[in-house]
């Protein structure tokens, strides 16, 4: 973890969860971390808007308050469609093995100077087009773009780079009424200091839109949602279109829904579609949950696999109430009993 990260995160472990500790009392820490961190963007609300945002990957999980996401996060695999590709089937589609790094090659930012980045007119067209991201419960889609908030903010401090990018974060859920066919009101009620389609001018913007299907939407007929998806490509493409912008729009969502409202997708889009984890992967997040439990000896893939465990492990939602439940029932630090096995295979599969 760099230096500046170690900010963030000292603030967040002396004053517990983001949303409290940046309305205390730590005004000259959080100063500090913008200052090295995100540049000066002489705009106290969005400075603010974006700490926390990236300081989420540092609270404790609701599912699990004794880990956080930067501890125990693996990137997964996917399923990849590029924008071109009009007919999105499932034989059209490229394995992909780590999606943070695959959504990395779109979202080329635009450069301010030629010792920063690509100039614009190098960049790939492909970059501009929305991403959206879908899977099913539990494959870490909004964990995946909460590390992503993270990653971002990390690369560009690593290459110093002079025109930094603004990360927003958004869920459906807390958007409130989507009825006023307006998306800029609508953004407006949760980041106020969005006024108006200028603020996107001259800037570097990945705007995230989480968890489509969470406004309880089944059948596929909520106009509002689809005009308020149609209108957010219509302004990333019209962002895009100057020269010193970008405006990388990312939506989330399940699989199901996802493919309901795909016809409010007007513009070409990449598209990634979640899958299991491999088994690679599952040892991985195996050894990051043991480091960070101080589980002894750590937890092994042909254990899990002889207790028919294996599959309930291929999604990151299912392997925290799996070990979770093992550790309430005897499994912990001590081993893997028969009565904790039972009950799994009762309860999972």
């Amino acid at each position: 973890m760099s230096d500046t990260f170690q900010i963030l995160k000292e603030i967040v472990d002396k004053g517990g969860p983001v949303t409290d500790v940046l309305d205390g009392n730590f005004g000259m820490a959080l100063q500090n971390f913008v200052k090295i961190f995100l540049g000066e963007l002489n705009n106290p609300e969005l400075e603010k808007y974006i700490a926390l945002t990236i300081g989420k990957v540092y609270e404790p999980l609701p599912i699990d308050p004794d880990l956080t996401l930067w501890q125990i996060y693996v990137p997964p695999r996917a399923r990849y469609w590029k924008d071109e590709i009009k007919d999105k089937k499932e034989k059209n589609g490229k394995e992909i093995p780590n999606l943070i790094s695959s959504i990395f090659d779109n979202i080329e930012p635009v450069s301010s100077n030629s010792g920063d980045a690509e100039p614009a007119s190098s960049i790939p067209e492909k970059s501009i087009f929305p991403i959206v991201i879908h899977g099913q419960p539990g494959h870490g889609k909004t964990s995946t773009v909460r590390m992503l908030t993270h990653a971002i903010v990390a690369r560009q401090e690593e290459e110093k780079r002079k025109k930094r990018t603004h990360v927003l974060m958004y869920e459906f859920k807390n958007l409130g009424r989507l009825d006023v066919n307006d998306e800029i009101q609508i953004l407006n009620k949760r980041t106020p200091f969005i006024k108006d389609e200028s603020f996107f001018h001259g800037k570097n913007t990945v705007l995230i839109l989480d968890g489509m299907d969470e406004r309880q939407i089944t059948d596929g007929s909520d106009i509002a949602l689809k005009d308020f998806v149609r209108n957010m490509f219509r302004l990333s493409g019209e962002i895009n279109r100057r020269k010193d912008s970008r405006l990388n729009l990312i939506l989330t969502g399940r699989s199901q829904f996802v493919k309901q409202i795909q016809a409010a997708f007007n513009t070409d889009y990449h598209l990634y579609e979640i899958e299991d984890f491999s088994r690679m992967q599952i040892e991985k997040w195996l050894g990051k949950y043991c480091v960070s439990k101080k589980i002894e000896p750590p937890l092994q893939y042909e254990k899990l696999a002889d207790r028919h465990l294996k599959d309930l492990m291929g999604q990151p939602h299912f392997a925290y109430h799996v070990l979770n439940d093992a550790g309430e029932s005897g499994f912990g630090k001590s081993g893997f009993d028969e009565r904790t096995e039972t009950g799994f295979q009762r309860r999972y599969i």
